[in-house]
């Protein structure tokens, strides 16, 4: 499983931006917050795997708009009569061909990675206004978040 997304990544980024394992590994995680916002399984199969990720260094969170990724999915050869489908994990092992995944836990679970920057750069500000080496700590961190953004075409 994985693949899915992972390909669509790999379509939006031109096949450049990352690796062929790298896109499947992100996919592997959208598809188990898909399981996982369906009830599918549980947080713990997927906190173990972007664990994992993690640890070996992989990307997690390739930067790109919901909306696109979905458009791509429907080009997906898995793509039954307009109705997408996903293999999705249920534990460690195992797991399941669906096609009852709606456009709504796509957004939701698409559109989560960004919407944790945002509250991450808010709780920094609740966090640290009011301290001037805090104030310079903030500045450090939002620099190095435009960094990334920049990097990831999101910021001119």
């Amino acid at each position: 499983y994985g693949h899915t997304i992972g390909h669509a990544i790999e379509t939006l980024t031109d096949y450049k931006k990352y690796r062929h394992g790298e896109a499947v590994a992100m996919g592997m995680l959208y598809a188990t917050k898909i399981a996982v916002e369906m009830g599918l399984t549980n947080k713990a199969v997927y906190e173990r795997q972007r664990t994992l990720f993690t640890k070996m260094g992989l990307s997690l969170n390739p930067g790109l708009d919901a909306g696109d990724i979905i458009k791509i999915l429907y080009t997906d050869k898995k793509t039954v009569a307009g109705r997408l489908r996903f293999i999705l994990p249920l534990r460690i092992g195992e797991v399941i061909i669906s096609d009852k995944v709606t456009e709504d836990v796509l957004y939701k679970v698409l559109r989560h990675e960004k919407q944790w920057y945002i509250l991450f750069d808010k709780l920094f500000i609740i966090l640290f206004i009011g301290h001037a080496k805090s104030i310079q700590f903030l500045g450090n961190c939002l620099f190095m978040r435009k960094i990334k953004l920049h990097m990831a075409g999101r910021v001119s």
